[in-house]
């Protein structure tokens, strides 16, 4: 059995894919399509799913994930965390190195799942993540006998698990489409979606959404602009036109959305703000992939509106009342206690430390990987 068959039969069978009501544009039809199973108890599902659980079977399958190695990767949180699912249920050791910017339920959840964290702190932060991918990449070469790095940001895996997945949920479901919008975090669905596009010719265009240099959007990452280093798996000549969309106008969109009854995370929210300003000019059929729920995100929600409040409704002062009621549903919104959930839901009986890389010395990071 292939991979792919294997995913799609046992573990990721297609999310649905619904009409929405966001914008009243005439000639504009909006599309979702979910990555992450809302209604579902699986609280880490979201679209790194597919990528995390391609590269480890791939990488297990050619025997380079052995016996007796522990495994490492970078990530903001969603990848790292459903590669800790499939890390748990293999019985490996996996350490996670995670940006300045993780919302503290990423790092409580990977912990919960048994996943040791190094964290990259402020004074070591690049643009906006070299430290963390490159950090990670030097561990893996030095210590090549025993760790392997799940690399998401230079394995094609990544990529060809949206090409083979994701684009066939999409191509199964439609003829023609106008446009199809992706946030661009590791650039995999992107790839793997524009590769699909160019073979089929279903969408005139994919185009690929980016937060600015500096941000409070999880999950995604500045990838065309001022940063010296992009994904590896990124090509301009397969992907499109890339939009920038600041915080501002991604968490207006995430109260607009939530008082819509669309429960989805800020990267998703970030699509939308930039669907709103290209369907005024390009009206048509539009396709949003959603990342991820809005589920692990009520601290941060918290946090992001108190400091953002004034911002948003200076921007946008007839959506203040929007933004109020938004407001008093993130603090009534159902408090997770992540850790209990996680590791009853995953029957895990030990917890990962916490580490910061400013506080890190090789006879640490030594014990670490010989744990």
């Amino acid at each position: 059995m292939s991979i792919i068959e294997e995913l799609s039969k046992d573990y990721l069978k297609p999310h649905k894919i619904v009409e929405v009501d966001a914008l009243d544009v005439k000639d504009t039809r909006i599309y979702l399509k979910y990555e992450h199973d809302f209604y579902s108890n699986d609280i880490l599902w979201n679209i790194k799913r597919k990528p995390a659980f391609y590269l480890f079977h791939d990488l297990y399958r050619k025997g380079v994930i052995r016996e007796g190695v522990k495994l490492i990767s970078a990530s903001s949180g969603n990848f790292v965390l459903n590669l800790g699912v499939k890390a748990l249920e293999y019985g490996y050791d996996l350490i996670a190195v995670t940006p300045p910017g993780i919302p503290k339920d990423n790092v409580d959840a990977l912990r919960a799942l048994g996943v040791d964290v190094i964290h990259i702190t402020e004074e070591f932060d690049m643009c906006p993540r070299e430290t963390t991918v490159f950090y990670t990449r030097s561990l893996a070469e030095r210590y090549r006998y025993k760790l392997v790095n799940i690399d998401q940001y230079i394995g094609w895996q990544n990529a060809l698990s949206h090409l083979f997945l994701t684009w066939r949920e999409i191509s199964d479901k439609f003829d023609k489409l106008d446009y199809i919008l992706v946030a661009l975090g590791s650039t995999g669905t992107y790839m793997g979606v524009s590769l699909g596009n160019k073979i089929e010719k279903l969408a005139k265009e994919v185009i690929g959404v980016q937060p600015p240099h500096k941000h409070h959007i999880p999950g995604v990452h500045h990838i065309v602009g001022e940063c010296e280093w992009n994904p590896e798996i990124y090509s301009p000549s397969l992907g499109g036109r890339i939009l920038t969309i600041d915080d501002v106008d991604a968490y207006r969109w995430m109260a607009i959305l939530n008082m819509k009854g669309l429960h989805v995370g800020p990267s998703t929210s970030m699509l939308f703000a930039a669907l709103e300003k290209l369907c005024k000019t390009r009206p048509g059929d539009y396709l949003i992939i959603s990342p991820d729920s809005d589920k692990l995100y009520k601290k941060h929600l918290e946090k992001i509106y108190g400091a953002m409040y004034t911002d948003i409704v200076d921007r946008y002062p007839e959506e203040r009342e929007y933004i109020n009621r938004y407001i008093e549903q993130i603090k009534s919104m159902e408090e997770i206690d992540v850790p209990k959930y996680i590791k009853k839901y995953y029957k895990v009986d030990k917890e990962g430390e916490l580490y910061e890389i400013s506080k890190l010395d090789t006879v640490t990071v030594e014990k670490l990987i010989k744990k």
